[in-house]
């Protein structure tokens, strides 16, 4: 097997894991924490140690994808869907929220670009973090 194949294996493993853990989270969020937040991340969705700066970006990459297919939104169009924006009150991030197919019970997600030119996601509730 080549590296590239290696390596294509690794990320669809990841994948699977990905859509699996959004399906957990969809589930915690709308029936034991309603109104909550949760951090779009393998150690925050329970599928690995590592918070989502700490992925490589292939690996990124993936997140983005599955996050966006189970949110039923197009990463290209992103901005169609926003509801709002916010800064956190230490000026550390600016936040967008946008609407999803999940909207109906809460779930929107929240894109956090913080100071130093970092992107982070989150799901939840339509309330500042």
């Amino acid at each position: 097997m080549s590296e590239e194949d290696k390596v294509e294996n690794r990320l669809e493993a990841f994948r699977n894991e990905l859509k699996l853990s959004f399906d957990l989270a969809f589930e915690l969020l709308e029936e034991h924490w309603p109104g909550e937040i949760l951090p779009v991340d393998p150690f925050s969705m329970g599928i690995g140690e590592r918070t989502f700066e700490e992925l490589e970006e292939e690996e990124r990459n993936v997140v983005e994808q599955v996050m966006f297919m189970e949110l039923g939104l197009d990463g290209e169009e992103l901005e169609k869907a926003k509801v709002r924006e916010y800064e956190d009150s230490n000026g550390k991030f600016r936040a967008s929220v946008y609407r999803t197919n999940r909207e109906d019970k809460e779930i929107f997600l929240h894109k956090l670009v913080f100071t130093d030119g970092e992107r982070r996601w989150a799901i939840g509730a339509n309330k500042d973090i």
